[in-house]
């Protein structure tokens, strides 16, 4: 008998070549054909890798010069061999907010009428595996008039993902007779190092030709890393949300004087981003008093504050509303005693000159020095002298008496005094607790009660039960009635019957409406220069039992920047996973004036789906016709209420200070507000604020595990939402950060109410389960 067959190799026998057996030979064969596959598959991936521009060949690299991105050669259409040209200027920050694109796009002839232009931009980011699909697509729609050759504009894209490669394409015309150009261009990474510095934005009244917008890239570092990169910008913009990107805005006192005449649309929008929590930076203010009255009235400012002084701040007696930082640390501290601070140490780079870049700013150059002596500042304990600084909306404004210096602050190691933490807390992602495309460990916080959730106990039991009465029972009734046959029939039959019961159940108990959870914090200016501004941040926990067939459809004065989880497998399939696609106005074909909203934000693809928890972090500054009305009574105080909401709550403080209260105010309802006692009245406030804190639901945790994943959980991120800058309001206007509850000068207001006041949610008919509205005002 010959040798069995097997797989394994034998030795050949000496002079005789084994032959290959058809098994092994077949399997050998299997082999080389998946490793060839593997091969090309992996080559084919290098080159995806390696060249990104190769996924749309039709398409041209644009060349950068200066500031500027060209596309030298002109996509000729076949149909219309007239030429036109596309230039953009990306040049801005590399995270957060919402990026500024420039454009300005040109054609040969003039055109003979009106004609429709689209300017698309796609962002590509090598966080995401398909490096074909683009992470976001902004469109937006303008019109060329008749006669002219050449328009000029800009988009907005919000800053959610990693920004690796854009595409900017244009359309003028509309079928078969438009025209297309479009190309690549690898963008820089401005600010993205490690050690995030200090974002500043300088605009100015240079103005000019060009078109880009940031004409000086300056740099300043001290002990050897970087402390603030600074753009200095072209021009202003009337756009709140250009600002976006930036920690901190400096103007000097002189360009603030000149914005009322000058631009006051850009000066409206530069105070609503500051209320809205940014930094404005004013700068050689000079040392006298009438200069900081001078800038209160610039910027519509008195001395109204929204929240208590902190520990380390001193009221200037002579400037109200202004306060300079102090040195809080006490005697009996324990780290008072620590000699080893950098502060007693010699600076490495005390005698390093500030890095800038080549290009100057003439006799501005001095804007990142200080003339004062740094060892004169290390004896001071206060910053009087350096700057002072006041509380505007949920921002702040610095006024420094020479040109800011973030050097001295950064030589200041000790924390309680002169902290250079004092300007970092103005950062992006410290402001806004969060850091896309950085998930967050505080998604399971302030999910929809009762809703996305698997109700896991039940169904345990439910799959208890079905397998006692599809086994032991359904076997024992068969047996009775020797009808054991049929068993595979009632097997399958009481399994379908079962699982389409557990499906009706999970549809039917989430519902096929849209739901929402919102946490915000609303502040009204009902008097004084800024009457009828409104500032309003929203975290919104939303859930849709049918993906909606329109997006979401958001307004022009909101930013919106999405939350994502750390476990974000099950949560996050099919949303994050798509393309999300954003259109400024209405640029869907067909669409006809009246159903355009001019400048709303239409989320049309990505942003949500059906059956998936998404939450979003929105921040809106506008103009409102909402508001409480008071009337002082000899008999009393009463309210109208004209928030559009019923309030679960509502405290008052009256011009002499007295604080009264009242509850279970309807809509556009009046009641009439008893007297108030603080200690009681600020305990049942406290208690309500803190009844309404985020929690985590049972089978979830603070970490973004998950009952229903054990899969190895992605890093959280290092800032958290409670320390955005609208829940440190809430906590300070509570009394949870240890001053007293509900410590606000008088004329002011602080409701509760269930119902949302200024947040929007981009849909219609929304139902609102569990949310907590916290309204700040003064009348």
């Amino acid at each position: 008998m010959g040798e069995p067959l097997s797989l394994e190799s034998a030795p050949p026998k000496a002079g005789r070549p084994k032959a290959a057996t058809p098994v092994a030979a077949a399997v050998c064969g299997a082999v080389g054909v998946r490793l060839r596959a593997f091969v090309a598959i992996a080559c084919w991936l290098l080159i995806q890798l390696l060249a990104p521009h190769t996924l749309a060949p039709s398409t041209a690299w644009g060349e950068v010069t200066g500031q500027e991105l060209c596309f030298p050669e002109p996509i000729t259409s076949s149909s219309n061999p007239r030429a036109i040209a596309l230039e953009i200027d990306p040049t801005w920050y590399a995270e957060h907010g919402y990026r500024p694109i420039s454009f300005r796009f040109e054609v040969a002839t003039p055109a003979a009428k009106d004609q429709p232009l689209l300017v698309r931009a796609d962002v590509y980011s090598s966080r995401v595996r398909n490096l074909e699909r683009p992470t976001l697509v902004v469109e937006r729609r303008f019109t060329l008039p008749a006669g002219e050759s050449e328009l000029s504009g800009q988009l907005l894209a919000p800053q959610i993902d990693d920004w690796n490669v854009l595409r900017c394409s244009a359309r003028l015309g509309e079928g078969d007779t438009a025209r297309r150009i479009e190309g690549f261009a690898s963008l820089p990474q401005l600010g993205s190092q490690t050690a995030s510095p200090l974002r500043l934005l300088r605009p100015s009244f240079r103005g000019g030709e060009t078109l880009s917008q940031a004409e000086v890239e300056k740099v300043v570092r001290a002990r050897r890393r970087m402390v603030s990169h600074e753009l200095v910008l072209c021009s202003w913009s009337d756009d709140w949300k250009q600002y976006s990107s930036a920690d901190a805005v400096v103007v000097s006192l002189d360009e603030l004087r000149r914005l009322p005449d000058a631009d006051s649309a850009a000066l409206k929008a530069l105070l609503r981003w500051t209320a809205a929590g940014g930094d404005l930076w004013i700068e050689r203010v000079g040392g006298k008093l009438e200069t900081l009255e001078e800038i209160a009235v610039l910027i519509d400012a008195d001395d109204w504050r929204q929240r208590a002084l902190r520990s380390t701040e001193e009221v200037d007696p002579e400037s109200p509303g202004w306060a300079w930082l102090t040195n809080a640390q006490s005697d009996d501290d324990p780290d008072d005693g620590d000699s080893d601070s950098s502060a007693d140490k010699p600076d490495p780079d005390a005698s390093e000159p500030l890095r800038e870049s080549d290009e100057g700013l003439g006799d501005s150059d001095d804007s990142l020095r200080s003339d004062r002596d740094d060892r004169d500042l290390d004896r001071k304990e206060t910053t009087r002298g350096w700057f002072v600084a006041r509380s505007y909306g949920l921002g702040r404004v610095l006024a420094f008496q020479d040109a800011y210096s973030l050097r001295q602050a950064d030589r200041r190691r000790d924390q309680n005094s002169m902290p250079r933490e004092f300007f970092f807390e103005g950062a992006w992602s410290k402001r806004h607790g969060l850091t896309p495309p950085r998930p967050s460990r505080e998604f399971s916080n302030l999910l929809i009660p009762g809703v996305g959730l698997a109700p896991v106990m039940e169904f345990q039991g439910l799959i208890t039960l079905f397998v006692l009465v599809i086994g032991p029972l359904n076997y024992w009734l068969l047996m009775r009635r020797h009808r054991l046959s049929l068993l595979v029939l009632t097997v399958p039959a009481c399994a379908l019957l079962v699982t389409l019961g557990f499906f009706a159940y999970a549809m039917l108990g989430d519902g096929f409406g849209n739901r929402a959870r919102v946490r915000s914090v609303t502040l009204i200016d009902q008097t004084g220069p800024r009457a009828g501004e409104a500032v309003c941040w929203s975290r919104l926990s939303m859930y849709c039992g049918l993906t909606p067939q329109g997006g979401l459809r958001m307004p022009s004065d909101t930013v919106v920047y999405p939350i994502s989880p750390i476990s974000s497998d099950w949560l996050q399939e099919g949303v994050a996973e798509q393309t999300r696609v954003m259109r400024w106005a209405d640029v869907e074909e067909g669409a006809s004036e009246s159903q355009e909203i001019d400048g709303s934000q239409h989320l049309s693809q990505g942003w949500i789906s059906g059956r998936s928890p998404v939450q979003y972090l929105t921040i809106a500054a506008r103009q409102t016709d909402k508001r409480l009305r008071f009337a002082e009574e000899e008999s009393g105080m009463s309210v109208r209420n004209g928030l559009g909401a019923p309030l679960t709550l509502l405290y008052a403080r009256d011009e002499a200070g007295q604080w009264h209260r009242t509850s279970g105010v309807a809509a556009d309802g009046v009641a009439r507000l008893e007297p108030a006692d603080l200690i009681n009245d600020s305990s049942e406030f406290r208690d309500l604020v803190i009844a309404n804190d985020p929690l985590y639901p049972p089978g979830l945790d603070g970490q973004g595990g998950t009952v229903f994943s054990n899969r190895k959980r992605l890093s959280a991120a290092e800032v958290l939402l409670v320390n955005s800058a609208y829940n440190q309001l809430i906590a300070v206007v509570s009394g949870r950060t240890g001053g007293g509850a509900l410590d606000l000068p008088p004329r002011s207001y602080v409701a509760v109410t269930n119902q949302a006041v200024e947040s929007r949610f981009g849909l219609e008919d929304v139902e609102e389960i569990g949310s907590f509205h916290l309204v700040v005002g003064r009348w």
